[in-house]
């Protein structure tokens, strides 16, 4: 995805968000975090899938996650910026507001974790409403991520 395409994704999911949460809604915030975690730090769908909010270090002068169960079942550490830092911590005080909070950082309509596919569905959801191409996956934010730090 070229800068202006991430753009308009993020700003797509802002936007829903703002509007979802002037309405009580929960899945356009919930949404937006997802889109904006995977475009900061390019993690796989499965490793979204199976982050717990345990794996978040969001303290002082902490910017890191840790990926216990990625491809290979490796761990590893990921770093991301204040700005995804200071998203984090609103979305977790948000899900407690809510009743939402739990072990997976994201929830499912059933309170469990998301499953890959509901994760994919999400970003095709939102990649259509920002007017991306249909060719754009979940996993065009990884090479695009990579693409950025290049």
């Amino acid at each position: 995805m070229t800068p202006t395409q991430i753009s308009n994704l993020r700003r797509t999911a802002e936007d829903l968000a703002i509007i979802g949460l002037k309405r009580n809604l929960l899945i356009p915030p919930r949404d937006w975090m997802i889109i904006d975690l995977a475009l900061s730090t390019g993690l796989r769908v499965s490793e979204i899938a199976n982050l717990k909010e345990q794996d978040l270090f969001i303290g002082n002068g902490e910017f890191e996650l840790i990926v216990t169960n990625g491809k290979g079942n490796k761990r590893r550490t990921v770093y991301f910026d204040p700005s995804l830092k200071a998203h984090l911590k609103k979305y977790i005080i948000w899900k407690q507001k809510v009743g939402k909070s739990g072990l997976f950082l994201f929830f499912s309509k059933t309170n469990s974790n998301m499953c890959v596919e509901s994760l994919e569905r999400v970003f095709n959801k939102l990649r259509d409403r920002a007017g991306l191409p249909s060719h754009f996956s979940f996993h065009s934010q990884r090479h695009s991520y990579a693409t950025q730090l290049y």
